[in-house]
């Protein structure tokens, strides 16, 4: 089983500031692979993975998406997702 989770931001996006740590320490803790993505320096990949709003995170597993989070979530919320994928 891979789980990955991709984390589309911004670097003026405060919210996406505060995320970034809790979704890097909990990808550490669960041995996830994190990717994260500024889209303004990859439009073209925010272009294809439809992002409208930030910070937007994905959760893929095996390659299938099954989650999309878009806002602040808490790293418990986070988990609760994970523990269920």
């Amino acid at each position: 089983m891979s789980i990955e989770i991709k984390m589309f931001s911004s670097p003026t996006c405060g919210p996406c500031k505060m995320m970034k740590p809790l979704v890097e320490t909990l990808a550490k803790e669960n041995e996830i692979s994190f990717t994260k993505i500024c889209i303004v320096e990859h439009p073209e990949i925010a272009k294809i993975e439809e992002i409208q709003y930030v910070p937007t995170i994905k959760i893929y597993k095996d390659g299938e998406l099954k989650e999309v989070m878009i806002g602040m979530k808490s790293k418990q919320a986070l988990q609760l997702i994970l523990d269920t994928i």
